[in-house]
């Protein structure tokens, strides 16, 4: 575990940080921006010069693990997160303006800044940070939350692992709870990658992973696993859902943050939700209706083994756009020959692979 090492990179000068370009210089998600785009329009850094590029710092925390979140820039002070600590620093010099640890693992997938206040998922809520010096304001919710909360009017959507919740932020109280354990179904589905607010619909758009119960269990079709999520923010009221698999048995996740954008088919354009999954699939869903925007079809699929009971005999297959992978393995084509002993290596590790 080597220590974690943030990096910043400039191509003629820090003006690409700071740029004169206003909002568009600021990077106040961990996703970029509100409709989790993770682009920038700053163009100081171009397919031109960045052969150019030379490290202008580096910062060290001195903490051992991983950091998965991507810092966060106001203005005035990067912001970025390791293990149970969160750092200020000085985007010019790279030097720390302030530290500040906590009890809990926090910044797990990232942090927002919104209203001049740094609000950070933890294992015990959200907590509000004041960015002059990193001391907390107040914590919202009490549950483990894994990713940047999203802002509806004067209320807060906090993503906790089972539950989506919705709480004033100035009365810090609960408007509503949305459970991700459907009725009568034996598994929970649960939220660690990510969530986006698209601001015209009012609508919460959430990625799922699978329930946690990976196999030998018989769970129904999963619930709200594996699935894209459209909530209503004023009510919690479920309005959509998009189901890839129906009862995965391989962990095979929604991914990231649903991206919010725009397709134009037929001389129209079509708002809609993308969402990425370990099957290698892109999902693009109509924002409204959440149905698929392309091609699909359902699979049938034949029992492959007495002991497989718990499979289901149909899934769909999403035919376009292409699968960014193939989800089949040779045992004779794919295994790597790059050396006589990986190969040897891959190999005695798949001698029991059915």
């Amino acid at each position: 575990m080597k220590k974690i090492i943030i990096i910043l990179f400039t191509a003629l000068s820090c003006q690409t940080i700071f740029g004169a370009q206003g909002q568009d210089s600021l990077w106040l998600r961990s996703s970029g921006d509100e409709k989790s785009t993770k682009y920038t329009s700053q163009n100081q850094i171009n397919i031109v010069n960045i052969k150019n590029l030379k490290k202008e710092w580096i910062f060290n925390t001195g903490i051992k693990g991983v950091s998965e979140a991507t810092p966060i820039f106001n203005g005035k002070f990067l912001f970025a997160s390791s293990g149970n600590s969160l750092f200020a620093l000085d985007p010019l010099q790279g030097k720390k303006i302030w530290s500040k640890v906590f009890s809990t693992t926090i910044a797990k997938r990232g942090m927002v800044y919104f209203n001049d206040n740094i609000y950070v998922p933890s294992g015990s809520g959200v907590i509000v940070i004041n960015p002059e010096n990193g001391e907390k304001i107040k914590t919202i919710g009490s549950e483990t939350s894994l990713i940047p909360p999203v802002f509806s009017k004067e209320n807060i959507i906090i993503a906790n692992y089972t539950s989506i919740e919705s709480w004033n932020i100035k009365k810090n109280n609960k408007n509503w709870t949305f459970s991700l354990k459907k009725d009568n179904e034996r598994t929970t589905g649960r939220v660690w990658s990510g969530m986006t607010l698209d601001k015209e619909s009012n609508l919460i758009f959430v990625a799922t992973a699978n329930s946690g119960w990976i196999a030998d269990e018989d769970f129904g079709d999963g619930g709200y696993s594996n699935s894209v999520l459209a909530i209503d923010a004023d009510s919690g009221k479920l309005v959509w859902q998009f189901k890839e698999i129906i009862h995965d048995l391989w962990d095979l996740d929604i991914v990231g943050q649903p991206i919010l954008t725009s397709v134009l088919r037929n001389g129209v354009d079509i708002p809609v939700v993308v969402a990425f999954s370990k099957q290698g699939n892109t999902l693009i869903l109509d924002r409204i209706t959440g149905k698929l925007i392309y091609g699909f079809e359902y699979e049938n699929f034949p029992q492959s083994h007495n002991e497989d009971i718990f499979a289901s005999r149909k899934q769909i297959n999403i035919t376009k756009p292409e699968p960014m992978l193939d989800m089949v393995f040779d045992l004779q084509n794919d295994i790597t020959d790059i050396s006589k002993e990986k190969e040897e290596y891959v190999r005695f590790k798949l001698r029991n692979a059915k």
